[in-house]
Parts: C-alpha cells; sequence; structure tokens
C-alpha cells in the first residue's frame, strides 16, 4: 500500500508524543513567521528603493515616460519616428504604445534622410553616452536641423539614458 506525503507525515507525527508534536508545530511556525517577515522586509526595502529612484538603469520609470510622451505627440497630431539602436528600449516602448507608434531597433543615414521626408520629428535615444558622437553625425546629414539633446534622469539624479530630438 502506497502512502501519500500527508499519510507519511501523520503516521511520523502519531509516532512521536504529544509533546514532540506540539515542539514540532511551534518550531514550524516560528520557521514560517521567520520567512514572512524577511520577506515583508525585503518587500519594504524595495519599494522605498522604487520610491526615491524611480527604478535603476532599464527598469526607470523615465523609459514610461518616452512611451506616453510618444502617445501624447500622436494625439497632437504630431508625426513622429523612434529610433532604439541601443538594447533595452524597444520592448517597453512597444507594450505601452500597445504597437501604435512607428519605431526603429536600427538607424542609419538613408534611414534619417527618409524619415525626414516623411515625420514632423526625429527621436533617437540610447544608453551609453559615449555613442553620442555617432548619432549626432548621422543627423547632421540635415543641414538646417536643430538638434535638442536630453538627459534623463532617476529620481535620485542619476543619469539614465539619452536623446537626441531633431524637427526636419
Amino acid at each position: 500500500m502506497a502512502l501519500s506525503t500527508g499519510g507519511a507525515v501523520d503516521i511520523i507525527l502519531s509516532s512521536l508524543s504529544r509533546r514532540h508534536t506540539l515542539w514540532i508545530k511551534l518550531i514550524s511556525g516560528m520557521l514560517i513567521m521567520s520567512l514572512l517577515t524577511v520577506s515583508a522586509i525585503n518587500r519594504i526595502r524595495l519599494g522605498n528603493a522604487l520610491e526615491k529612484t524611480g527604478g535603476l538603469g532599464y527598469y526607470s520609470e523615465e523609459y514610461d515616460k518616452v512611451a506616453y510622451n510618444a502617445l501624447s505627440e500622436k494625439e497632437q497630431g504630431i508625426q513622429a519616428i523612434y529610433y532604439f539602436p541601443e538594447w533595452g528600449f524597444m520592448s517597453n516602448f512597444n507594450f505601452l504604445t500597445n504597437n501604435t507608434i512607428k519605431y526603429q531597433d536600427h538607424v542609419d543615414e538613408k534611414m534619417v534622410q527618409q524619415s525626414a521626408i516623411e515625420y514632423d520629428v526625429i527621436h533617437i535615444f540610447f544608453a551609453d553616452k559615449i555613442n553620442e558622437p555617432v548619432y549626432v553625425s548621422l543627423l547632421d546629414s540635415l543641414v538646417e536641423a536643430d538638434l535638442k539633446y536630453k538627459t534623463y534622469f532617476t529620481r535620485d539624479g542619476k543619469e539614465t539614458f539619452y536623446s537626441i530630438t531633431v524637427i526636419p
């Protein structure tokens, strides 16, 4: 006859004296309470950190603001394209805009030239400041365009990512 795990536990507990069973239950309860307390403390710490920073790196709330700004531009009738040549931007943007805003995960000079004809605004977002000259050189081909640079910060003032916007 096969025993279930619960049945095996019942047999073991029934063979122990009443006093031992009480101790096992007490220790088990204390262990569960300890785990719940540690979990609650960690959740509070995480909540406090998120409240202070707004999220870090690719999990910053600033990424959400980019998507909401894109939706706002669309509502205002502004035809904009968003370029995300570096990893980490596209998925969040796509999800939050319900894939209703035009974006690309790479950029080159030909794409920028075509975008200048088709769109009112061109945005390029990047996380690594060292790559800024590469994106500026792509946009330099739009001779009369005025480039607008923006740095996005966490709530506690740390740089998160950057953008260059141009109105051709």
